[in-house]
């Protein structure tokens, strides 16, 4: 197997970020060019269309519905005030299957005969688990040290993101 297949995890970090950052193309929202990229960069990976095709359609899945007060760990909502534990948890668990639509993109992998059920259930829970985890230290972060939880929470969660697409590109690869 090739070792380049690691830059998936940098690269998706960062453009996990660039998708959550203030404008910075000139056409529409920074999601669009992102999910452009990130299919261009699988197939200059993988040179695989199918995997190309399905990693945009993860990130349109993961990107377009947005959302809402998840990932502000629980802090908007009246129920923080009384109890701020309790509203992060409910917020985290709520955020894993939100952050599960990456897997979505797999589906046509599994459905091509690429990805067993036992990688499909890995890779939605890299992405679901890992990606609600990271808002969830990102949200801590903030509480505890102010600093800036968006930032920290979109690097780590893409982080997660090219963990589920590197070994999605392992097991269709091999």
């Amino acid at each position: 197997m090739t070792i380049y297949l690691l830059l998936f995890i940098p690269l998706f970090a960062v453009l996990n970020r660039l998708a959550g950052r203030d404008p910075w193309v000139p056409f529409g929202r920074n999601i669009y060019a992102v999910i452009l990229l990130a299919g261009l960069a699988t197939y200059l990976l993988t040179g695989h269309a199918l995997l190309a095709a399905c990693i945009a359609l993860a990130w349109t899945a993961y990107r377009i519905p947005g959302w809402g007060g998840l990932h502000d760990g629980g802090r908007n909502s009246a129920y923080y005030d009384r109890n701020p534990e309790g509203a992060k948890l409910k917020s985290l668990a709520q955020m894993i299957p939100r952050q599960s639509y990456y897997a979505a993109g797999f589906l046509p992998l599994a459905y091509a005969g690429h990805l067993t059920f036992a990688q499909m259930i890995l890779l939605v829970t890299i992405v679901g688990v890992g990606g609600a985890q990271s808002y969830w230290i990102g949200v801590t972060a903030y509480e505890q040290k102010g600093w800036q939880p968006t930032i920290i929470a979109e690097v780590l969660a893409g982080v997660f993101l090219g963990m589920a697409t590197m070994l999605a590109a392992v097991a269709v690869l091999s």
